[in-house]
C-alpha cells in the first residue's frame, strides 16, 4: 500500500505517494520497446511529447482487454462498495465498457459507429466514469490546448520527496497587475515525472485530484495501474488494474446484448426527451475584495457536469474577465445541487452552464 503525505496547492489536496513505476504482466512490456522521451524543456512540448504516451485509440495497437477492481467509499472516508470494471478495444471504432458491483450493471458498446448501452440497478455515477477516462483518457484535447484559448503555467511542486515539473492550463483572460497572479491547481494543472513525459497527479478546481501510480506500458502506451481519486481532502476511488492481456478482434464481446439501447448521437434530439432538474441551493456568490477595490466586474462562465445524484462533479472555465473572480464564481457553483435531470424517467448525467455576473454597480 502506498505511503501517504499530505501537500496542499490552492486549497486542493494533493495525496503523494511513493511515486512508482510498475512492469505490466503482458508481453507488451518487452525489452524491445523503445525508451520513453526525455522531459522536454518547453512547457507546450512536453504535453506533445506525452500525448502518443497516452493513445489508447492508436491503429497500430493490437486488440487489448484490462480488469479493474475498484474500492469506493463515504464521507467519512470509510470503504462501502466494491467493483469491477473491464474495458475491451479492437479499434478506434469498437470498444467495450463494463461496470459492475452489487447495486448495478453498466455496458457501453461502440461498433460501427453507433453507441449502444444496457443498465441494470442505479444508474451509474459520474465518479465511475472518472475512473474510466482517468485511465485511458487523462491529459487534455487540442482544443483545451488551443494557444488563442488558453497558455501553459510551468511550476515545480513537491509531493512526497518528489520534485515535479506541474503545467496549469489557463483560460486567457484580461491582465490587471497582481490579480493576474494565478495559484497553481485554480484551474487544470497535470503534474508529471521529472525526467519523463509521464503524468503522475491531476489537481483542479479546489476540489478533484487524482494520484497515478505504480505506472506500466501496454505496447508502448503508458496505463497507471493504481489510481486514486479525491474530491476536496476526501478519497472517493481507489482502483488497481489486475487484468491486462491480448484477445481476438473479432470476439463477440462487441456484439451488444439483445436488450440494449441505441443512445442518440444527435444532441438536439437527446436533449428534447430530457426532463430538466430543478435548482434546490447554491451558496452566494462572494465579491472578492481586491476586485471590488479595483474595481472589477464582467461574468464568469462555467461549464458543470450534473451527476446523477443531482451534485455537481466536474467543473470547467468557460469565460473569464479577472483570475480574481473564478475562485469565488467557483466555489459558489460546486455548491450548486439539483434535482436529478431524467431521460424516459431515469436519471441521467447532464452538462450545463452556470454564469456568474459580478456587477459593479
Amino acid at each position: 500500500m502506498p505511503t501517504w503525505k499530505l501537500v496542499c496547492s490552492y486549497g486542493v489536496l494533493l495525496l503523494a505517494s511513493t511515486l512508482s513505476v510498475g512492469q505490466s504482466p503482458t508481453s507488451a512490456t518487452s525489452t524491445s520497446l523503445p525508451p520513453l522521451p526525455e522531459m522536454p524543456r518547453e512547457a507546450a512540448e512536453i504535453f506533445a511529447a506525452a500525448r502518443p504516451l497516452y493513445d489508447f485509440t492508436s491503429d497500430a495497437l493490437k486488440p487489448w482487454h484490462m480488469k479493474v477492481s475498484y474500492q469506493l467509499y463515504n464521507e467519512k472516508d470509510e470503504p462501502t462498495s466494491k467493483g469491477t470494471y473491464e474495458y475491451w478495444w479492437a479499434s478506434p471504432g469498437t470498444y467495450r465498457s463494463t461496470w459492475k458491483r452489487v447495486e448495478l450493471e453498466h455496458t457501453d458498446w461502440y461498433v460501427g459507429g453507433t453507441h449502444y448501452s444496457s443498465s441494470t440497478g442505479e444508474a451509474l455515477p459520474f465518479l465511475e466514469r472518472k475512473m474510466q477516462s482517468n485511465l485511458i483518457r487523462p491529459l487534455p484535447t487540442s482544443d483545451e490546448l488551443r494557444s488563442d484559448k488558453t497558455y501553459i503555467q510551468r511550476e515545480v511542486e513537491t509531493l512526497g520527496t518528489a520534485k515535479l515539473p506541474c503545467l496549469m492550463v489557463v483560460p486567457k483572460m484580461q491582465q490587471h497587475g497582481k490579480l493576474l497572479d494565478i495559484p497553481m491547481g485554480l484551474f487544470p494543472t497535470y503534474c508529471f515525472d521529472a525526467d519523463h513525459p509521464r503524468l503522475r497527479t491531476y489537481h483542479a478546481f479546489g476540489s478533484t485530484s487524482v494520484l497515478y501510480n505504480n505506472i506500466t506500458r501496454v505496447e508502448g502506451i503508458l496505463l497507471p495501474r493504481r489510481l486514486d481519486i479525491f474530491e476536496g481532502k476526501r478519497r472517493t476511488l481507489s482502483a488497481t488494474v489486475d487484468v491486462i492481456e491480448g484477445f481476438p478482434a473479432k470476439s463477440a464481446t462487441f456484439t451488444p446484448d439483445a436488450g440494449a439501447e441505441s443512445i442518440p448521437v444527435d444532441a438536439v434530439e437527446a436533449k428534447s426527451k430530457v426532463t430538466p432538474g430543478k435548482l434546490l441551493k447554491m451558496s452566494r456568490v462572494e465579491y472578492p475584495q481586491d476586485a471590488k477595490n479595483v474595481p472589477l466586474g464582467g461574468k464568469v462562465v462555467l461549464s458543470v457536469l450534473i451527476g446523477t445524484d443531482g451534485h455537481v462533479h466536474d467543473l470547467r472555465v468557460v469565460e473569464a474577465p479577472w483570475p480574481s473572480l473564478v475562485a469565488a464564481a467557483i466555489s459558489a457553483a460546486s455548491t450548486s445541487v439539483y434535482t436529478p435531470f431524467l431521460l424516459n424517467g431515469k436519471p441521467i448525467e447532464v452538462e450545463r452552464t452556470i454564469t456568474v455576473v459580478y456587477g459593479l454597480n
